[in-house]
């Protein structure tokens, strides 16, 4: 049965046979230098703190969005329709992919505002 359990097993199922193939089969590329500081590293790191702080008050559509944007920003990415289009069918694609599993995700400090507006 499909149930909110299933998906995580799935990823780590996935993960661990990726990771084995990793070893049994290794790239045949030089391994880089990792002497020297890593802005990238660094700021996807501290991107990662922020959105675990402000998932809650932002909520996940906007967190996400956020994080997805401002991560290929940072990784090089320059291409408007490509970031937008990404970042949109990523964060809706999951949001939806959440709603059909009944896992519910936080809504944001925000939409309270909305409603009371409406």
């Amino acid at each position: 049965m499909f149930n909110a359990r299933t998906f995580p097993v799935l990823i780590a199922i996935g993960g661990s046979l990726l990771a084995l193939l990793y070893m049994v089969f290794p790239p045949a590329f030089e391994t880089p230098d990792l002497s020297g500081f890593n802005l990238e590293l660094v700021g996807l790191v501290t991107l990662m703190l922020l959105y675990a702080a402000f998932l809650e008050q932002l909520g996940f559509v906007l967190a996400t969005g956020l994080f997805l944007c401002t991560g290929f920003l940072l990784l090089g990415e320059r291409r408007p329709a490509r970031l937008g289009l990404v970042t949109v069918s990523l964060t809706g694609g999951f949001y939806f992919l959440m709603a059909i599993l009944e896992i519910h995700l936080p809504q944001g400090a925000w939409t309270s505002v909305l409603e009371d507006l409406l």
